[in-house]
């Protein structure tokens, strides 16, 4: 199941978090849209648990740190993409 996960992330989240980032003013709010459909999947994943694999540091965990520039990306461009109401995982 991890690498059903590392796909997942190197196929459809990262390429939908980059769309948030470079498209355009018009098209910026259904990328934003896309992005969080796909990292909700993840959030579901991992409720409950500190690390995908449950309470040790796994594969996953390594090949999903999408979020960790994820955010200093946000926070550069000023956008909101990680709401902590919404993912609080």
């Amino acid at each position: 199941m991890p690498r059903f996960w590392a796909k997942f992330i190197d196929e459809k989240i990262q390429p939908a978090v980059w769309k948030t980032l470079l498209v355009g003013e018009n098209e910026r709010e259904a990328a934003i849209e896309e992005a969080h459909q796909l990292l909700k999947s993840l959030e579901n994943e991992l409720k409950g648990k500190k690390f995908f694999g449950g309470e040790s540091l796994g594969f996953l965990d390594v090949a999903g740190n999408v979020v960790v520039w994820l955010e200093v990306s946000q926070e550069a461009l000023g956008m909101n993409l990680l709401d902590k109401e919404k993912f609080p995982s």
